[in-house]
């Protein structure tokens, strides 16, 4: 699930913002769009990051870090905003996702002998499929752990609080996640998987 919002500053300039996953689900679009009509819309987002869309498209990438306060008149910021626009809004207008030609294309087919092969430095950034059967949880493994609230790396304890194990991330909070190993085989081969996330869907 994702959903992309096109912000505008004062001076006219625009970025894109994507939430993705629950935030998504969680940010109300059609009463946005309903308040857009006849009204200003005026946001605060924090908890975002600029990431590079193919290497040179900026944009804002909200993950389960990203709150956002709208048309709050107690926030001065927002206040301030409000008085440097026209009296007159214009409407927000609703627009559809293009359907991006890496999510459009067909995954290449491999089995899990194949998939044994692949080395996932050499080959960064190919995407294979692959129907497997579960047949067993790996034991004695953690099937949980504090993920970082921005980047959803691993939580390091230090002497007072948690620090993120990723270099450069400034992030002290964490929440719990999934992080669940399961074994899967096909008419070829077994390999260990892993499960990331708050929440799985299961295709069987």
């Amino acid at each position: 699930m994702r959903r992309v919002i096109l912000l505008e500053d004062l001076k006219g300039n625009t970025i894109e913002l994507s939430l993705s996953g629950k935030r998504a689900l969680e940010f109300e679009g059609d009463q946005v769009i309903h308040v857009g009509q006849h009204h200003h819309v005026i946001a605060i987002f924090v908890g975002t990051l600029v990431k590079l869309y193919k290497g040179h498209y900026p944009f804002l990438s909200g993950t389960s870090a990203c709150r956002w306060y709208i048309n709050e008149n107690d926030i001065a910021e927002i206040k301030i905003f409000q008085k440097s626009l026209p009296s007159d809004p214009i409407p927000v207008q609703k627009t559809y996702l293009q359907i991006d030609a890496d999510a459009a294309q067909k995954f290449e087919d491999r089995t899990l002998q194949e998939l044994k092969h692949v080395d996932p430095f050499l080959d960064m950034g190919q995407r294979y499929q692959c129907t497997a059967t579960i047949i067993g949880i790996t034991e004695n493994q953690t099937w949980c752990y504090r993920a970082c609230k921005i980047c959803n790396s691993r939580m390091i304890q230090k002497e007072n609080n948690y620090e993120c194990a990723k270099e450069g991330c400034p992030s002290t909070q964490f929440e719990w996640k999934y992080k669940i190993p399961f074994i899967a085989s096909d008419h070829t081969y077994k390999l260990e998987f892993m499960f990331f996330e708050k929440k799985k869907e299961w295709s069987l």
